[in-house]
This record gives structure tokens, sequence and C-alpha cells, in this order.
């Protein structure tokens, strides 16, 4: 919940950011820019520092951090206000500059429920039957090689764990008929 203006946000409302987004926009060779709203450049040789802005407003300077381990490197930003390690920014609807949860004092959506009260719990049950069929609705394929992919078995099993059994069912069936 970010309080700007007095005014309350959640991480779910709030324009995000990753390194491997922003590195991917800032070098265009390494592949399509998927992201039309946020226009990336580094703004040094050693590619530590990226600006970056969004629809475009005025460019904020972010310090990225690589970090060395076994396979490879990993990235990080540097939050501008805290300067803690973090591998995704915020942006809220009406904010002006990225930062990190904490700097932005936000919250998911779920934990701002109480979900021990009778009311609470049918909120959160259906809040989180709405997130689960979101996740669905931007799944392409469910089924490779005759089995169901890790991400459909992921989603079965949250459908499983909300009380959705019937989704469950329906698709155990479906798997046998295509199997037979």
């Amino acid at each position: 919940m970010c309080y700007m203006n007095n005014i309350t946000y959640f991480v779910e409302e709030c324009t995000t950011i990753t390194p491997k987004e922003v590195i991917s926009i800032a070098t265009p060779t390494i592949g399509k820019k998927y992201r039309t709203d946020i226009d990336c450049w580094f703004e040094n040789e050693d590619r530590n520092i990226v600006s970056v802005s969004v629809n475009g407003k005025e460019p904020q300077m972010i310090t990225l951090e690589f970090i060395e381990i076994h396979y490879g490197q990993m990235v990080y930003f540097n939050c501008g206000k805290c300067s803690s390690r973090s591998a995704k920014l915020y942006l809220p609807p009406q904010g002006i500059e990225f930062q990190c949860r904490e700097c932005g004092k936000l919250k998911y959506r779920l934990s701002a429920i109480n979900s021990k009260s009778i009311a609470g719990m049918a909120i959160y049950r259906a809040v989180k039957i709405n997130m689960i069929m979101d996740a669905r609705a931007t799944m392409n394929r469910i089924i490779y090689r005759g089995q169901y992919t890790h991400r459909y078995n992921r989603f079965l099993k949250k459908c499983k764990s909300v009380g959705l059994h019937e989704v469950v069912t329906n698709a155990q069936r479906l798997l046998k008929t295509i199997r037979i």
C-alpha cells in the first residue's frame, strides 16, 4: 500500500520492471522489445547505470548490480532511496520514480484481507479464484507430448487448494481420454 497523496496502492496496480526486461530493451540486439510502455538506455560503457522512461515521461537513472554466481551472473537493481538490492522495482500509477517494495510501502492485495473472519474468508477465496483464473487465461499450451505442462499442473494444484475440484476432475478425465 503506497501512500502517495493519501492514495493507497497495491503491488498489483503498479508498473513493474525487472533487470532482465531493462537489459533486453536497452540492448536491442539481444531480442525483441516486448514492452512498448518503457524506453531504456545505458548511461555508461560499464552498462551498470540505465535510464528508464515510462510512456515518454522524464527518465530515471537506476544502478544495476551484477553478482557473480557459480554459473554466470545475477543482475539486481539498487533502489534509489534505500540502496538495497532488488529483483523488481515498482512505479505506482501516479508515481514519478521506481522504487523497491519497502520504500514504496507496497503490499499485496491478498495480504490486506483478514482471512480469519467469515466475510474475509469468502473475499479471500473469491480473490484467489480470480487470480487463478487470470493465470489460466494467459496459458497458451496446456498439453505437451501427451502430458499436462508444469504450469498447468501448478494451476490444477491451486484449483484443488481453493476447492475447485470439478476443474481438477475434468482435467483428469480429459487426460484419460487423450491417452486412450
